[in-house]
Formats: structure tokens, sequence, C-alpha cells
């Protein structure tokens, strides 16, 4: 007997909208969106949402939400329940292209299940991670990803001491 090949079925925002709620920054048809700044478009009754779904810019298309993508994250990891958006990018430093996931914390400071999850799933998959606790944010992963991702995010990169012989 032959079987078929399963595949996950895509998942859905549903009552999700924390990418809507102010905590990442952008221009949505001349209205800003910023920490403390909801957008402009999301819907106010209980199940949130998009008020011009069908006409949002690519900022929102193109949203990446890891767990939307990511079927093997578990439900409780959805960022209206885990109160963290996470997101992958990439970033190219001296000719090599490095993946990173980065983790925002939403209404709260992160949750120590929240952070071991992503710090246990970033190690044993050997990711690059930047990541919000209690509003510091901290770098795990290769030095020149870690060094050039914190400059460009305007932090300033530690110099590295050489080992001193004792």
């Amino acid at each position: 007997m032959t079987s078929l090949p399963y595949t996950q079925p895509p998942r859905e925002c549903g009552d999700c909208s924390m990418c809507c709620q102010g905590f990442l920054q952008a221009d949505i048809h001349g209205y800003v969106m910023s920490p403390g700044i909801p957008c402009h478009f999301v819907s106010d009754n209980s199940c949130g949402g998009c008020t011009i779904y069908n006409d949002r810019p690519e900022v929102c298309s193109g949203y990446q939400c890891m767990w939307k993508i990511s079927p093997s994250m578990p439900e409780w990891m959805k960022p209206n329940k885990a109160d963290v958006l996470i997101t992958n990018g990439s970033m190219t430093v001296d000719g090599i292209e490095y993946q990173y996931v980065s983790v925002k914390e939403g209404y709260n400071n992160i949750r120590g299940d929240v952070l071991n999850y992503v710090l246990r799933t970033c190690l044993s998959h050997n990711l690059n991670v930047t990541y919000e606790c209690h509003g510091a944010w901290y770098w795990q992963g290769d030095d020149n990803w870690v060094a050039a991702h914190m400059e460009s995010m305007g932090f300033p990169v530690p110099v590295k001491q050489p080992a001193q012989d004792t």
C-alpha cells in the first residue's frame, strides 16, 4: 500500500493580531505604527484583524510570522499566547549570508518557558538569534553575525580580548 505524503495545512492568524499592535515599526498607507501606536487599520473587535486586508501594503503582506510558517512550532507559541513576535531574517556580512531568528517582546517581559523554547531550538538547529529580554537586546550565534547585527542596531560591538597566559 502506498501512503500519500502529508502536508501540514497552513496556519491562520485567527484571533491573533500581535504584528499589528505597535510592537513593530512601519508606515502603513501614511499612518505610523510603532511601539505604543498600533496600526491604524487593525480592527477593534475581539478577534483583531485588518480592516484593509485586501489592500494592505507589502510590509504587512510580506511579514513572515515564524509561528505561521513553522508547523513544528507548538500552539502555545502563537504570538498572542506567548506574547512575543518571532520572525526570521537574513544579513550579508563580508559576502556571507547569515540567517537569524528575531524575538521581540509583546505586552510583557518574555516568559521563561518562551525564552527557553527559542534558545533551545536555535541552539539545536545552529541558528543565530537576537532576542529582547526585559527590554534589553541580546545576541547568540556566529561571532561575525553578532558583531554586524549589533552594529546595525546601533549597539557598541564588544572588543574581544586575547586570552591571557597564566
